[in-house]
């Protein structure tokens, strides 16, 4: 589940109710023993730094009372614990093919593009000067 809106942060609530914990309730009431945690993507392979919380369930009349493990990372930010080091956006397009008959993009706006040559590799919106959070990511930066 993403973690859009810091729905993993108790600040953020709907009415006095953290949204998380509405979602928690919701899913006990039908039946379910859950467990849940906030994982970074990037530590599990995928080419962004992203926030997710993660909500494994198991129905309480199933057989299996083995509590579920966390999830085991399998990159790390600096290639530590013997783990390849997070990938970036140049690791994940470098097998698509270079030459301009098999290429099918759109350009990137100009507007946009003053923002990614900002950035170095591996960064994202949040190294940007936070003075252009806003002008760079619109409703998404808050």
């Amino acid at each position: 589940m993403e973690n859009q809106a810091q729905l993993h942060d108790v600040r953020y609530s709907v009415g006095a109710r953290w949204r998380l914990a509405l979602i928690l309730e919701r899913l006990r009431d039908s039946g379910y023993v859950l467990s849940f945690e906030l994982y970074n993507a990037a530590n599990f392979g995928a080419a962004q730094i992203r926030e997710r919380v993660v909500i494994i369930g198991k129905r309480r009349d199933s057989n299996s009372t083995c509590k579920v493990p966390y999830l085991t990372p399998t990159h790390d930010e600096q290639g530590r614990f013997g783990l390849p080091q997070w990938r970036t956006f140049a690791d994940a397009v470098a097998t698509i093919p270079t030459t301009e008959s098999e290429q099918h993009f759109l350009p990137i706006p100009p507007q946009r593009l003053r923002f990614y040559e900002l950035l170095k590799p591996g960064q994202y919106w949040k190294d940007l000067p936070p003075e252009l959070w806003s002008e760079a990511m619109g409703k998404s930066s808050t």
